[in-house]
């Protein structure tokens, strides 16, 4: 079964990183990477299709990441999709209100691409993706602390 990977990030260059980065997936799982440089074009998408997992940032300027994690929740289907916030603020606060709104975990910039690459992996390889959230939660907090 197909698995779809929403990217949100303004920023070409990032959302290029992220791209790449994930496609290295590609060669293992069937996935399909979906990328938006603007939220509110991401949300109608989400409408309409399903949903594995997704990245936002965190700074946008038509709705920041905690605006759009919010929003998305709001569609029926994607109340318990794994939604990763991506971020270059370190605050701790940020990061408890991203989890308030319904983030599954926050990676601080820059991200190492290793532990995302492992934990989103082993996210897909799961019959029981909770355990892969737990995974993925864990590595996100370990990075936010370094």
């Amino acid at each position: 079964m197909m698995q779809n990977i929403v990217l949100v990030d303004d920023d070409e260059d990032h959302l290029f990183l992220l791209e790449r980065m994930l496609s290295k997936l590609q060669e293992q799982h069937p996935v399909a990477i979906h990328s938006f440089n603007r939220a509110h074009k991401a949300l109608e998408w989400c409408q309409d299709n399903p949903m594995s997992l997704c990245f936002s940032d965190f700074e946008m300027p038509d709705m920041d990441g905690m605006e759009f994690i919010s929003a998305l929740r709001e569609i029926p289907a994607m109340d318990h999709v794994p939604v990763f916030m991506i971020t270059g603020v370190t605050d701790s606060e940020v990061h408890r209100q991203a989890r308030e709104r319904g983030a599954t975990g926050v990676f601080t910039k820059p991200i190492n691409l290793v532990n995302v690459l492992r934990a989103v992996s082993a996210l897909l390889h799961l019959d029981d993706s909770q355990a892969g959230i737990e995974e993925l939660q864990q590595v996100s907090s370990v990075q936010a602390g370094s």
